[in-house]
């Protein structure tokens, strides 16, 4: 019991002389100036959320139509920036004359 004393005044007394020690007040010193620094005040304000630019769009493929013969088109079956498949009719175009100049090719044969 006595051993028992002995450690519990031995642990009390190092608790109270590590606990009354004297506080090292911290040092401050004056803070340095700095020159040529300018402050600001931060304020909230309205963002535009759009921006507006000119410029032009292109794709990455594209493709040169013309055609072999030359008339008036009748109808345009797609428009441009449409998907289109191969072999699908784009244009129509008025073959009379066409028509009419291999009639007329076809009869001079004939006659020889």
């Amino acid at each position: 019991m006595r051993k028992e004393w002995v450690v519990i005044s031995v642990v009390s007394l190092a608790i109270i002389l590590t606990s009354c020690g004297k506080k090292e007040e911290a040092v401050m010193e004056k803070p340095t100036t700095i020159q040529g620094v300018k402050i600001e005040t931060i304020k909230l304000s309205p963002v535009q959320e759009d921006y507006e630019a000119v410029g032009t769009v292109r794709s990455k493929t594209t493709s040169v139509l013309s055609s072999k013969t030359v008339g008036n088109i009748l109808a345009v079956h797609v428009r441009e920036g449409d998907r289109v498949r191969t072999d699908q009719l784009l244009i129509e175009i008025d073959d009379r004359d066409s028509r009419a100049q291999l009639q007329k090719a076809q009869a001079g044969l004939l006659e020889v």
